[in-house]
């Protein structure tokens, strides 16, 4: 009696692992559109660098438009109090009732400094873009999020007195602190001017092309 050839053969049916490394991405690019659809979901293109290191020029990131209210630390889009049309990109360093200011040391939250001291040599120093500016990187800690930001050499432009947040507001900041389109110039933003937190860089390009190093990292 001839055994059946097919037990001889080796299954081709793929296992588990190829499946899901096939389906998930397929899955969860369906969900991302379902949301996009349904407007849980925004995109939005970086025109500016007052975000640079945390995000550069032409990062392209999903915006999560509903859901839990945003947070200190968190990276969100808002309405400029000077025009509603005009969308700004900024983080969240204070919320309604926290004591903030800007001294010599940098920011400091409920008179505690939140910066680090300047980055040293190998600890992400290299991602600042500072193309002939003089700046310094330095670590800052809100919340549950530790992130870097780009200032020039010398506070002294930047300071700003103790303030206390008001009701119903958030104190946003630029991460190039070099940039002050934030609330260092027109004061706390309402909560009904946010208009969504910042996710993920789904896509990211410059003068040499796609940046892949880019693509996926979270907006933290």
């Amino acid at each position: 009696m001839t055994p059946r050839a097919s037990r001889d053969r080796p299954s081709r049916r793929p296992n588990l692992a190829q499946r899901l490394a096939v389906n998930v991405p397929i899955a969860l690019a369906l969900v991302v559109m379902v949301l996009l659809h349904l407007g849980a979901l925004q995109t939005l293109r970086v025109g500016s660098i007052n975000m640079v290191p945390t995000l550069a020029l032409d990062d392209h990131v999903l915006v999560r438009a509903f859901g839990s209210a945003p947070a200190r630390g968190d990276v969100v889009v808002y309405r400029s109090p000077f025009d509603r049309e005009h969308l700004q990109l900024g983080r969240i360093v204070a919320v309604d009732g926290d004591h903030v200011e800007m001294g010599e040391d940098g920011l400091r939250l409920g008179g505690r400094a939140a910066a680090s001291p300047p980055c040293q040599e190998g600890e992400a120093c290299e991602i600042a873009s500072c193309r002939g500016h003089e700046c310094l990187i330095a670590a800052e800690t809100v919340g549950d999020r530790r992130f870097f930001t780009r200032r020039a050499g010398s506070l002294s432009g930047l300071l700003f007195p103790p303030t206390t947040v008001p009701e119903g507001h958030f104190f946003v900041l630029s991460d190039n602190r070099v940039d002050e389109r934030d609330s260092r110039i027109y004061g706390a933003i309402p909560h009904h001017a946010i208009v969504g937190v910042l996710s993920f860089v789904y896509y990211a390009f410059d003068e040499h092309g796609i940046r892949w190093d880019r693509i996926s990292r979270p907006v933290s």
